[in-house]
């Protein structure tokens, strides 16, 4: 199994929530009043765990950016925790496509279908009394943003470092009707171990957000002698090989930066770049979370934006010969109709838009 990793290990402190929405899973009966203990983050010794979650269970993220985990306090709780720092020398969080929770594996890495990405490592510090009583949710560990594209997803969490005082997390038992459907987990208590036994799931909250897209980049314009930001350009976005755009944006030619909206999620896209006197200009490129550059060179010569250059753009331009000013036919942009004109169409005879 192939694996990604955050690249550092970091020591991390707990954050509150902020900037996101939440889910929790199972998504069904939250508060489990008759729900299992199960040793957490914040436990003392060492312990691995996989937890094993439905696709079915997580709709809302799909396409979005997990930032944060949090588990759920034992509703039994009745103080907060710690009553003072605690230091944990690990807590090292992994994520990835999994097989369906009742087809778990004893092997941790088994349980994933796809790449193994480490989205959080090194050691963590419990502030005094952050943890609150019975029934809330503890506060949310930060993590590597991590792209959730849909099915079923594995939350890796290996822990060791501390001995003392600790709080349990409230889980999903092997007996309830959830488990194996819903949400299933394997366990061991060695911080480095390959393999675990079935165990209790704890209940598990995310935090995730759209995520933060933007295409940028230069919009070249060829034989164009004028300023390119007077000549407004037209960008499309087709999921792959589809026809119908799911985002239009106008810019002007030169440097451009545009925002993406959340129906852009990561993927495969093409990306038309089109505005007159140009040919449309197609790009196949995969967009990701944050910024994503990219370099369009328009070709030149389709006065009548007919999506061919031919007889007619040449005939057009003849027809206006001579005439001064930002008019139909200056293809170059030097305000005349010229011989220059007519060349830069004849160069590009026959060509059409992509």
């Amino acid at each position: 199994m192939s694996q990604h990793s955050i690249g550092l290990s970091l020591a991390f402190v707990l954050t509150p929530f902020a900037n996101g929405a939440t889910l929790i899973a199972p998504i069904s009966n939250h508060s489990y009043p008759t729900a299992t203990t199960a040793d957490g983050p914040y436990h003392d010794g060492e312990m691995s765990r996989v937890i094993i979650i439905n696709a079915n269970q997580l709709t809302p993220m799909v396409g979005r950016v997990i930032t944060g985990i949090a588990f759920k306090v034992i509703s039994t709780s009745t103080t907060t925790w710690p009553s003072t720092p605690a230091t944990y020398t690990a807590c090292d969080l992994f994520l990835g496509p999994g097989v369906h929770p009742g087809a778990k594996s004893t092997t941790f890495l088994n349980n994933y279908a796809g790449p193994r990405t480490q989205v959080r490592a090194g050691s963590i510090t419990v502030p005094a009394n952050s943890i609150p009583t019975g029934d809330n949710f503890f506060p949310f560990i930060d993590i590597a943003p991590y792209i959730y594209s849909g099915g079923h997803l594995v939350l890796e969490h290996r822990r060791r470092g501390f001995t003392g005082t600790y709080v349990y997390v409230t889980a999903v038992r092997t007996s309830d009707s959830e488990y194996n459907d819903k949400i299933s987990a394997i366990r061991s208590g060695i911080a480095t171990a390959l393999t675990g036994v079935q165990h209790a799931a704890p209940i598990t909250q995310f935090r995730y957000e759209d995520p933060t897209m933007t295409l940028e980049g230069t919009i070249s314009l060829q034989n164009f002698v004028g300023t390119p930001s007077t000549v407004p350009i037209q960008i499309q976005i087709y999921p792959e090989g589809n026809s119908t755009p799911i985002h239009s944006a106008m810019v002007t030619a030169g440097s451009f930066s545009i925002a993406l909206p959340p129906s852009v999620t990561p993927g495969n896209y093409d990306i038309a770049f089109n505005g007159s006197p140009f040919l449309r200009r197609k790009l196949s490129m995969p967009l990701v979370a944050g910024p994503n550059g990219t370099t369009a060179d328009l070709r030149n010569g389709d006065v009548d934006d007919s999506a061919e250059v031919d007889a007619a753009d040449i005939d057009a331009a003849i027809a206006a010969f001579g005439n001064v000013g930002n008019v139909l036919g200056d293809v170059d942009g030097s305000l005349e109709v010229d011989a220059a004109d007519i060349d830069i169409i004849i160069a590009s005879f026959g060509e059409v838009d992509e």
